[in-house]
C-alpha cells in the first residue's frame, strides 16, 4: 500500500487596480487545487499590509507601465513589508 504524496499549496496574493482583472485572475487561480488565493487588493500600497498579514508564497502585481517602480517597491520596501525578498520575478504581461 502506497502513501499518497502530500499536496503542496502555493499561497498567492493578487494586486491590480483593474477590478475585472483582479477578480478574474483570483477566480482562475482559486479553481486550481495547488493554488490558494490568500487575498486581493486594488492599490499597490495595499499589498504590503496583505503580505504582512497573510505571508504569501507568490505575489502577482499589475504593474502596467510602472513595472520599474513596482520592482523597486517590492525589492526595497521596508524589511517588514517585503513581499518576496529572496525570490522576485518580474515579467511584463498583458491580459488582453
Amino acid at each position: 500500500m502506497s502513501v499518497p504524496a502530500a499536496r503542496v499549496t502555493v499561497r498567492v496574493a493578487v494586486q491590480s487596480p483593474r477590478r475585472l482583472l483582479r477578480d478574474t485572475l483570483a477566480a482562475c487561480l482559486a479553481g486550481r487545487p495547488e493554488m490558494t488565493v490568500i487575498g486581493k487588493v486594488a492599490e499597490p500600497d495595499g499589498i504590503y499590509a496583505l503580505c504582512e498579514l497573510r505571508h504569501p508564497d507568490v505575489v502577482i502585481l499589475d504593474a502596467g507601465v510602472r513595472l520599474g517602480e513596482m520592482a523597486a517597491r517590492v525589492r526595497t520596501g521596508p524589511a517588514s513589508h517585503r513581499c518576496c525578498p529572496s525570490r522576485t520575478a518580474l515579467r511584463p504581461c498583458s491580459p488582453w
